[in-house]
């Protein structure tokens, strides 16, 4: 609808909200690329990130997925995808009200016969998430879902997306109770015939056509500084989200202690800073924290809350000390170097730096302060917040981080890890058992070759420290070899040699620790000429590598990628082609084999003993690392155990060979 002078005053609001909303994405850009990390890597893997765009921010597949282990009757965040498709085809409809406010000439009447079915289209998705608002008011207000409040700023949301959908149909059922003859849609049609040959059509069609470019120029800047600050933050995060597999932290230089853990918010990496401005508030990582879920005070929901306000209280201050270093000639400049040059410059200057450094100094500490201690000590680094967040947000990591940086600046252990530490350093385990670490194989009727009386085993076996010390783990350990033994491969065992993994160290916090263990290990395996990466064993897939240990690579096997970082296999999807060797690691629920196989080899998908020891309670459920090395040799096919996989029924075990060999 045309009104005098529309496009100046349009034009006038249309650059002062752009202008502020730009403003304020530049804010938070600077506080995202302020991480001491780059790793946004815009053009790594960009075509699996473009599908996981579309899967997760297009399809929203997570987000139809159910928010808590017990939900409620009646409580589903399905309704939250017709608000975001609806959002996203109400926003073609804006495009057009934005180009017709400042050049009444443009609307979709340009397209001919195919500006009624667009325009149908809007108005019908506009009723659409109308309805599903309703229902979320009536979520939030009757069903009450678990940490999903009515707050202020949740209502004023609603209010103002209901505001948009009301006024669309104010001021095209006006207009068309003006201009009969024209068709917006099925409902506005409807708001116009009520409104016909009415004395208040125009008012209603003006108040509307205003009230509707008010509330979308406000919502669009009230969103950064409102929860709904993820609809900025969602499409990126899930685009730079992290391919590698999950679990893995970046190596530490321990010489710079700078790197000793994140003590500062601006200390995170760039993605988990951008994390923050992700956050959907679905609540989901909380209501499956199994530290929440038994009163621990974590939630990871809320850590990522406290980080945000973290980055906002921080922000403004490094921004104008930012400034001022520039000013001064140090921008670039750190320690000695930076203070040489403050000294230079003018007393004034000075003074400035000097208060905006104290103002920062008196800020609370974001570990003891704004995040308290007790609750990175909580976690138990399972990954479910990880897993269920329909943005991907890494919490584990951030959790992580933190600790480390209490451990390395010895703050606030607790006893009980002092302990593990010590055992860990002292006895080579978590629980400072002094027994032999061959004393698992005593029992059985052969004796279990080692690399040292064994040279070049065809199978390095990784045995761990549950499987050494563990009764309960101990049998699944027996019971592996006796398979291997009965199949006669050629494997054998670190022994004394074996350490650990160093990932219990790691969790906890202590990379020096790790990074020790896994140095021994790494060397224990190249003495024993290990050529490739066991599948089934995390920390020496994943963590090693991050270390920089360099792994040697047998020369009878120069094709095979041994411990390299970039060919990390998560998935059975991302499962690169390898060479023609016949090597293949499994558990011991599943098949061992020494046929030449495919050049396609999934990798098994069963936790071990000493990555995750609360797999420890289920029978066959903790597997250790079979790790080929050595030269290969084609076994000949009578000797291989291969028992079929049945999909209505697990196999038997152990397999009848096996089991005659025990008898």
């Amino acid at each position: 609808m045309n009104q005098p002078n529309q496009p100046i005053v349009f034009g006038i609001i249309l650059l002062l909200a752009t202008a502020v909303f730009a403003k304020t994405v530049l804010t938070l850009s600077r506080a995202v690329l302020r991480g001491a990390v780059r790793d946004l890597h815009p053009l790594d893997r960009v075509g699996t990130r473009i599908a996981s765009v579309l899967i997760y921010w297009v399809l929203q597949k997570k987000v139809g997925q159910r928010v808590s282990y017990n939900t409620p009757p009646g409580v589903t965040s399905k309704h939250h995808l017709l608000i975001f498709w609806g959002f996203l085809i109400i926003t073609v409809g804006t495009i057009e009200h934005i180009a017709n406010g400042l050049f009444p000439s443009l609307s979709f009447r340009l397209l001919g016969p195919l500006a009624i079915p667009v325009y149908w289209t809007i108005d019908l998705f506009n009723l659409v998430v109308l309805v599903m608002l309703a229902y979320a008011l009536f979520r939030r207000v009757v069903l009450k879902p678990r940490l999903i409040p009515m707050s202020l700023d949740a209502g004023l949301i609603l209010l103002q997306i209901a505001l948009l959908m009301v006024s669309h149909f104010m001021f095209h059922g006006g207009e068309l109770a003006l201009t009969p003859g024209q068709s917006y849609g099925p409902v506005s049609e409807l708001v116009g015939q009520a409104l016909a040959s009415s004395s208040i059509a125009h008012p209603i069609a003006v108040v509307g056509y205003w009230l509707h470019t008010a509330i979308l120029f406000f919502f669009m800047n009230y969103l950064p500084y409102s929860k709904h600050i993820h609809i900025l933050g969602a499409l990126p995060n899930i685009y730079f989200r992290e391919l590698d597999p999950k679990g893995v932290m970046p190596k530490l230089d321990l010489d710079d202690d700078n790197q000793w853990g994140v003590g500062k918010v601006e200390q995170f990496s760039q993605k988990s800073l951008l994390d923050q401005y992700a956050c959907t508030e679905c609540a989901r990582c909380s209501n499956f924290c199994p530290a929440y879920n038994t009163d621990k005070p974590l939630s990871p929901m809320h850590l990522i809350h406290d980080l945000k306000d973290e980055m906002a209280a921080r922000e403004p201050l490094l921004t104008q000390l930012e400034a001022l270093y520039q000013q001064a000639g140090a921008a670039h400049q750190h320690g000695d170097a930076r203070k040489e040059t403050l000294a230079k410059a003018p007393e004034a200057l000075q003074k400035t730096i000097a208060d905006l450094d104290g103002k920062l100094k008196e800020l609370p500490p974001l570990i003891g302060g704004r995040i308290k201690e007790e609750t990175l000590w909580s976690c138990t680094t399972c990954g479910a917040c990880q897993e269920v967040c329909p943005v991907f947000i890494n919490h584990p990591l951030k959790i992580q981080q933190m600790k480390t940086f209490l451990v390395l600046n010895g703050e606030g252990i607790p006893v009980e890890l002092q302990r593990t530490f010590q055992n860990l350093e002292r006895r080579g385990n978590p629980w400072g058992a002094t027994d032999d670490r061959m004393a698992w194989a005593e029992e059985l009727d052969f004796k279990v070759p080692t690399v040292s009386d064994t040279p070049a085993p065809e199978y390095l076996l990784f045995v761990g420290c549950a499987a050494a010390f563990d009764d309960r783990i101990k049998r699944s350990m027996r019971a592996l070899v006796e398979v291997l033994h009965a199949a006669n491969v050629r494997f054998a065992v670190l022994g004394e040699k074996e350490s650990c993994s160093g990932d219990p160290a790691r969790r906890a916090g202590h990379e020096m620790i790790f990074q020790d263990q896994a140095k021994a290990n790494v060397d224990a395996m190249n003495e024993a000429k290990v050529t490739r990466a066991p599948t089934v064993f995390t920390p020496s897939r994943t963590s090693i590598p991050s270390s920089a240990v360099a792994m040697k690579c047998s020369t009878t096997a120069k094709s095979s990628p041994s411990f390299s970082p970039t060919r990390s296999s998560p998935s059975t999807a991302r499962w690169r082609k390898r060479s023609r060797t016949t090597t293949r690691a499994t558990s011991v629920a599943g098949t061992v084999s020494t046929r030449p196989r495919a050049r396609f080899s999934p990798p098994s998908r069963v936790a071990t003993s000493s990555n995750y020891p609360a797999a420890k309670s289920t029978a066959f459920a903790v597997a250790p690392a079979v790790v080929a090395c050595g030269k290969k040799k084609k076994a000949p096919a009578s000797t291989a155990i291969a028992p079929k996989r049945s999909s209505k029924a697990a196999p038997k075990w152990p397999p009848s060979h096996a089991r005659s060999a025990r008898s």
